[in-house]
């Protein structure tokens, strides 16, 4: 039999692919955007929304509130292939002298303890793009930045396999 255990709405901008499963079947997760006006003025709440299977209810935080999970400036995510471990993008908004200068950093969050277990800072990139080794050993983050006027890129290796929670950069 076929049982219905929850019904999602499709938001705007949502697609098929705007739910990814971890690698045993144990979570189901999403990427959220919300608009909340809060004492007359709209603020964006943004994350990771992270979902137990079977039960399909909201992972619960450390106080037992089943509550998304709040990531500023979340733009890509994904699930490491071999572990509880969701690797995101983000771009936080800084006010330098009136301007609005983008800080890219890769962020680490392990699951179920919802906790970021490290992060790294992206000085001056324009872009990241996530690329995960098959078995999950190894993240290849390719950084598009801007050095003297001419678009450049590299590529900064993590290594996954640590048994530490600290991800060591290559």
């Amino acid at each position: 039999m076929v049982e219905v255990i929850r019904d999602f709405e499709a938001e705007s901008g949502e697609d098929e692919n705007s739910y990814k499963w971890s690698h045993d079947g144990q979570y189901l997760a999403k990427k959220f955007y919300t608009e909340v006006e809060v004492q007359g003025k709209m603020k964006v709440k943004e994350g990771v929304s992270v979902y137990c299977l079977p039960s399909m209810q909201l992972l619960a935080n450390k106080d037992g509130l089943k509550k998304s999970i709040t990531v500023d400036g979340i733009t890509d995510w994904m699930w490491c292939p071999h572990k509880h471990l969701i690797v995101y993008t983000a771009f936080f908004k800084e006010e330098e002298e009136g301007k609005q200068k983008l800080e890219p950093k890769i962020g680490f969050l392990k699951i179920p303890e919802r906790r970021v277990v490290d992060q790294k800072l992206m000085k001056n990139s324009e872009s990241l793009q996530l690329v995960m080794h098959p078995q999950g050993f190894y993240l290849g983050v390719i950084n598009q930045y801007r050095a003297k006027k001419t678009k450049q890129y590299s590529v900064e290796l993590f290594d996954l396999n640590s048994a530490t929670d600290m991800v060591p950069h290559q």
